[in-house]
């Protein structure tokens, strides 16, 4: 078993007791979006979408750019006291942004973790004939979980998933509030690859597109063009490169591997 994975070779699943190469890697983008009531005010849903709206063309230039090495692929999850996929994996050159709507209901982190979770694995999103790029996942809230919200053992169990755990991970805190709530900073620093590198402040409306879009542009053109950064199997403390991925490792190659929390 190799020490690195889901480096410039990344996991391709497997038949039988062998496996396979592929051609394309499948790279999911997958944003999870608070849409509870709270998101409304100051335009800060807009701004979401306005964001996606802008940086599909970038991502499709992207695709056409890298159409021999990677399949980019497109998840939405919105999530207030339940989550719900909108949009589950849709390649990008056939992806049309819809706005977002907002509910009148409250913030229950919970929920959108265990969701996620339940599609990170090789018979949902991680299912792929050819070859698997780490995961990009944004996570976006202008809010901390509400009160009676216990999301402790879903993030616990979330962190036991390998693709969550190989993945390239963010969070947006949107607004003031939650810029300044230690609460949302802790809920989300342990989703986040790097707390330092992977919170990222959203101010205002303007912010809140300009960060979303150039954060997921950067990443996904320095994939790309360079292959995804590897993890190490045993320790994932790896030091950083400076890839804008945050602390992530170098670029690797690795061979099969057996590793359980890859369900």
């Amino acid at each position: 078993m190799a020490d690195d994975y889901m480096g410039s070779e990344v996991f391709t699943p497997q038949i039988g007791n062998m496996f396979t190469k592929g051609t394309a890697k499948l790279l999911n983008m997958i944003f999870v979006v608070d849409i509870s009531g709270s998101m409304r005010g100051h335009g800060r849903i807009q701004a979401v979408n306005d964001a996606f709206t802008k940086m599909i063309p970038d991502l499709r230039q992207i695709q056409e750019d890298s159409m021999s090495e990677f399949e980019l692929k497109i998840a939405i999850m919105t999530f207030d006291q339940d989550a719900r996929w909108i949009v589950t994996p849709t390649p990008i050159m056939e992806y049309n942004h819809e706005d977002l709507l907002c509910s009148e209901w409250v913030t229950y982190f919970s929920n959108a973790f265990h969701k996620l979770g339940e599609k990170l694995t090789r018979k949902e999103f991680m299912a792929h004939t050819g070859k698997l790029a780490q995961p990009y996942i944004m996570f976006m809230t202008d809010g901390e979980p509400t009160p009676d919200d216990d999301y402790q053992p879903e993030l616990d169990a979330l962190l036991e998933n390998g693709w969550f755990k190989a993945s390239q991970r963010f969070a947006v805190l949107i607004g003031t509030d939650a810029i300044n709530s230690q609460e949302a900073r802790d809920a989300v620093a342990r989703f986040v690859t790097s707390p330092e590198e992977g919170i990222i402040d959203a101010v205002d409306a303007a912010a809140i597109a300009a960060e979303v879009q150039a954060k997921t542009i950067h990443t996904i053109q320095i994939a790309t063009r360079h292959g995804v950064p590897s993890v190490s199997l045993t320790d994932s403390s790896s030091s950083a490169d400076d890839n804008g991925f945050g602390d992530f490792g170098g670029f690797g190659d690795f061979g099969d591997f057996d590793d359980s929390s890859f369900i």
